[in-house]
This record gives structure tokens, C-alpha cells and sequence, in this order.
């Protein structure tokens, strides 16, 4: 995974795309989402662009790490499962990196959201 990432942070749907396309064809290789952003409204217009870099050339699936995060009312493994599933549904990829945020007064439902991550990111890809 590269160290350095392009956030999509307060960008909002109408300037995901456009954002997102940019940070690829300038060699970003890292897209970093969140549901907490907000993002569950842009993601649709992250898997955009990266269809339509693929379909370029610029990038492969492959080489693109796309990374979400969840907020810890979706801790646990059944709700990191939902959750998941609501953020790969709109980014029209074949699955994300997942990186939940760690919460340290929970860390039995950390493990568990952990391990819904895992299984769901390993049938993604």
C-alpha cells in the first residue's frame, strides 16, 4: 500500500469524480473514503473515476488501493458487515481495502469489525 494517499474528505459528489480521475492521472495510487465523510453520497463518483481510468489505461485495478473506514456505531462483525457492504455497493469496484478505525473502548467490537473487513475484502477481490 503506498504511504501517501488522496482523500476524499469534504470533496462531496460534485467534485468527486473530476478530484479523483486528477489524483490517478497524476499517480496517486492510494484513494482514501470514509462513511463518516460523508462519502456514501461521493464513493458512487470514486468507483466512477476509477472505471473510467481503468478503461483509459492509466491505472489497473490492481495496482489501486481504495480504503474506507467506519464509524464505531458499525463495530461489531455483523454491522462492519452492513456497513461494508453499503460502501462497496457504490464505488462499482470489485471490493476496497478496508481500514476501520480503531477505537480502543471497544476493542472487542474492533476485533470483530476487523474480522468482518477481512472476510468480506478476501470474496471482494
Amino acid at each position: 500500500m503506498p504511504w501517501l494517499g488522496f482523500g476524499t474528505y469534504r470533496l462531496g459528489s460534485r467534485h468527486a469524480r473530476q478530484a479523483v480521475l486528477a489524483a490517478l492521472h497524476a499517480g496517486y495510487r492510494m484513494i482514501d473514503t470514509a462513511y463518516i465523510y460523508s462519502n456514501e453520497r461521493t464513493e458512487r463518483e470514486v468507483g466512477a473515476a476509477l472505471s473510467h481510468a481503468i478503461a483509459e489505461g492509466v491505472v489497473q485495478r490492481a495496482d489501486v488501493f481504495v480504503t474506507t473506514k467506519h464509524w464505531r456505531k458499525y463495530h461489531g462483525f455483523e454491522p462492519a458487515l452492513g456497513c461494508l457492504q453499503v460502501t462497496l455497493t457504490p464505488t462499482l469496484t470489485r471490493g476496497t481495502d478496508p481500514n476501520p478505525s480503531p477505537n480502543p473502548w471497544r476493542s472487542a467490537a474492533c476485533s470483530a469489525a476487523w474480522s468482518g473487513c477481512n472476510s468480506i475484502s478476501s470474496t471482494a477481490g
